[in-house]
């Protein structure tokens, strides 16, 4: 039976089950240890959920009211009301004791720690406060990702896991080796789901991917990470547990099969295929952008012609954000035209072929 608590890792409501001791979160993907150690600590669980789920709605209320506040000040007295409403149900049907807090002062600190994770959550620090954004990981992490920036993303997740691992009082009395397990994991778990992280990617951080591969028969296996078994697969998923010594991994799909995998039956190869390119696009790849133009302008020109490239160029201009002359030179380099100018009547970003005279797009003289 599903059991909902608070994951570990990101502070988010995720469901668990009171048979199994690793679980996964289905709020930020990072798997952590938790065991309802009795049927007394699975009947706590319930209350608590139980109850959680009936104040819902005030909940959402204050989050509501502390995103739309005018001051930062108003916006931490609704997150706190947000977070003292939870840890009142806590102390009342002993949920923290169940997660070995037991003094008031480390029921105070635990308060702490789930206020500047909601501030953060809800993004506050960032909208309501003028200027810049406060510097810490979870900040250089949402920043890394917007610019999609593996090494950034990982490094402001991993130090973010880390901070909590040191400061949540569950984590007090743990194994230093769990400790080192779980935070690798975690990592892990969140650099295979970074859907355009490429390989080089994953090897200069030292993730595995463990990618599945094709058997004679049709079906998919992959190396177990733990004990290097071979796990037959019986359908496309993005993580698995070895039969043999029960390590549960992610696994590394990519394209169609990730989306699949995900439940999105409804994506093609082409979907995959464009949001590829529109990655490459945001990380500043001319080659994309040029390919995602192309098939903009596909049969508008016979291919390789001057008006095509030249059709190609003006595209590229329209895709992704704006490029620097530099960058609008390289590009019609590649394209073999010739230097791009501003077409005077149409105010189009234009290269010409050799010999051309006109426009690309109104056909008048540019100039």
């Amino acid at each position: 039976m599903a059991t909902q608590v608070r994951c570990t890792v990101c502070g988010g409501s995720t469901s668990v089950r009171a048979d199994a001791v690793r679980q996964r979160c289905e709020f930020c993907g990072a798997e952590f240890i938790w065991q309802a150690t009795n049927a007394a600590a699975g009947e706590i669980e319930r209350h608590v959920a139980a109850a959680l789920a009936q104040i819902q709605p005030q909940l959402d209320a204050l989050d509501h009211a502390a995103k739309t506040a005018r001051s930062l000040d108003e916006a931490k007295h609704h997150v706190a009301q947000h977070v003292r409403q939870i840890a009142a149900i806590y102390q009342h049907y002993g949920y923290y004791r169940l997660m070995g807090i037991e003094t008031a002062e480390e029921m105070e600190r635990n308060v702490g720690f789930m206020f500047s994770l909601h501030l953060e959550r809800l993004g506050i620090t960032r909208t309501v406060v003028l200027g810049a954004p406060p510097d810490t990981h979870y900040t250089r992490m949402t920043a890394a990702l917007a610019r999609f920036d593996f090494d950034g993303a990982l490094g402001g997740y991993a130090g973010m896991l880390a901070e909590q691992l040191q400061s949540d009082p569950r984590f007090r009395d743990k194994d230093p080796a769990e400790l080192r397990q779980i935070h690798a994991t975690s990592v892990r778990t969140f650099a295979l789901g970074l859907p355009w992280g490429t390989d080089a990617d994953l090897a200069r951080n030292n993730i595995d991917p463990a990618r599945p591969v094709a058997r004679a028969d049709g079906s998919h296996a992959v190396g177990c990470v733990q004990c290097g078994a071979e796990v037959v697969l019986a359908q496309q998923a993005e993580s698995v547990t070895c039969p043999y010594c029960n390590a549960t991994f992610r696994i590394r799909l990519e394209g169609l099969a990730m989306y699949h995998a995900r439940g999105h039956t409804d994506v093609t190869a082409h979907d995959v295929a464009q949001q590829n390119l529109a990655y490459g696009v945001a990380k500043g790849d001319h080659t994309a952008r040029i390919e995602m133009a192309r098939g903009m302008i596909k049969g508008q020109a016979p291919e390789g012609s001057p008006r095509d490239r030249e059709l190609t160029f003006a595209y590229t201009m329209q895709v992704g954000s704006p490029l620097s002359a530099t960058d609008q030179a390289a590009i019609a380099t590649k394209l073999g035209l010739g230097a791009p100018i501003t077409c005077k009547k149409c105010k189009a970003a234009i290269a010409l072929a050799p010999g051309t005279k006109t426009c690309t797009m109104c056909w008048e003289k540019p100039s």
